[in-house]
C-alpha cells in the first residue's frame, strides 16, 4: 500500500477576543474539511509527533557552549588530557564543551547522542540539569535568550 504523508500545521492566528476565537475555530474547521476531502478512500493513521528542538535553541546552545568554555577557562578548570604519556591541562572550547560535557548529559538523561534528536522540552531539561550542576560548583550561567544573542551579552558569573 502506498503511503502518503501530509503536513498539517496550526493556523497562525492569535485570538484577541471571543469573536477571534470563533474565526480561529472556523479556519481550523475549513482547513480540516479541505484536508479530509482531498484524501483518497481507505484507512488512515494519525501520528502525533513531539516537536524537535528548534534552530533558535541550537543557536542559543552554541552561545551557551561558548560562555561555558570561557567561564571554565577563567577559573582554570581546564580539561586534562593524556598527551605523550603525561597528564596535560588544556583550555576548553565550545566544541569540547559540546563533546565532553553536553553530550554526556544528553546521553545520561535521554539516551540520545545528538541535540537534534531532543524535543524542545528535553533540550531545556538537559540545559537546566547542566546549569544546576555548574551552580553547585560556583559557576552561574544563564541559558542565552534572544536579547542576549542580539546584544552579545555575556551572562555568566563565577562565585568564589
Amino acid at each position: 500500500m502506498k503511503q502518503k504523508s501530509f503536513k498539517f500545521d496550526k493556523p497562525k492566528i492569535k485570538a484577541k477576543n471571543k469573536t477571534d476565537n470563533e474565526k480561529i475555530k472556523d479556519t481550523v474547521l475549513k482547513m480540516t474539511r479541505n484536508f479530509y476531502e482531498g484524501l483518497p478512500s481507505g484507512k488512515f493513521e494519525l501520528v502525533i509527533r513531539k516537536p524537535k528542538s528548534t534552530s533558535r535553541q541550537h543557536k542559543a546552545l552554541h552561545v551557551f557552549f561558548k560562555w561555558l568554555s570561557e567561564a571554565l577557562n577563567e577559573v582554570h578548570a581546564w580539561r586534562v588530557l593524556d598527551f605523550m604519556g603525561k597528564q596535560t591541562e588544556v583550555m576548553w572550547t565550545p566544541v569540547t564543551i559540546k563533546e565532553d560535557i553536553w553530550r554526556k548529559f544528553t546521553e545520561a538523561m535521554y539516551n540520545k547522542t545528538s541535540s537534534k534528536d531532543l524535543t524542545t522540552t528535553e533540550l531545556v531539561k538537559v540545559a537546566d540539569a547542566l546549569q544546576d550542576r555548574l551552580a553547585v560548583n560556583g559557576i552561574i550561567i544563564n541559558f542565552p535568550n534572544m536579547l542576549d544573542m542580539i546584544n552579545n551579552i555575556q551572562h555568566y558569573e563565577i562565585i568564589k
